[in-house]
């Protein structure tokens, strides 16, 4: 992950935001925490918390805004 796309994640204030894995997957994510190497999102569809490898993230969607 770009240090690009982790400052626009930081930068969500609480807004939910989407995110694109390398599997292909998306997730209608809001923001709860984030390690070196880790971030801590609530997906909103699922309505859980799941902690993703910040490598596995290729791309961000935030108010319309796709980063790659």
């Amino acid at each position: 992950m770009t240090k690009t796309k982790l400052s626009k994640m930081n930068n969500t204030a609480g807004r939910f935001f989407g995110i694109e894995k390398r599997d292909g997957s998306k997730i209608n994510a809001q923001l709860v925490s984030e390690t070196s190497n880790y971030v801590t999102v609530n997906d909103r569809n699922a309505g859980t918390h799941k902690k993703l490898a910040k490598a596995s993230i290729v791309g961000l969607n935030i108010d319309g805004e796709i980063i790659r």
